[in-house]
């Protein structure tokens, strides 16, 4: 095996674990991983951001997209709204349960 083989195999391993600790540690909130990140990027643009805008930083797709938010949404840590300027558009915004 290549080393180069063999050093992306171990940080991909690296990652899997840092990952799964973190969803250990984010269980007793209901939540994951994944849906951590969306809340700290809505933190960290104002609390309100366009799911579109949300789906690109976190390199994920539209439907996973709408599954975290849906999840968060369940889970009383966000809100969503139809855009008044766009209708094509949905606002995700954090609410006082995400803080």
């Amino acid at each position: 095996m290549k080393s180069d083989q063999n050093i992306g195999s171990l940080i991909h391993r690296i990652d899997h674990k840092l990952k799964a600790n973190i969803d250990a540690q984010l269980k007793s909130h209901d939540l994951t991983f994944s849906q951590s990140q969306v809340l700290f990027l809505l933190k960290k643009n104002g609390s309100s951001m366009p799911q579109k805008q949300l789906q690109e930083p976190l390199q994920v797709s539209h439907p996973t997209m709408v599954g975290l938010v849906q999840r968060l949404e369940a889970n009383g840590y966000v809100c969503s709204s139809i855009d008044v300027k766009d209708r094509r558009n949905k606002i995700v915004t954090a609410t006082q349960k995400a803080d």
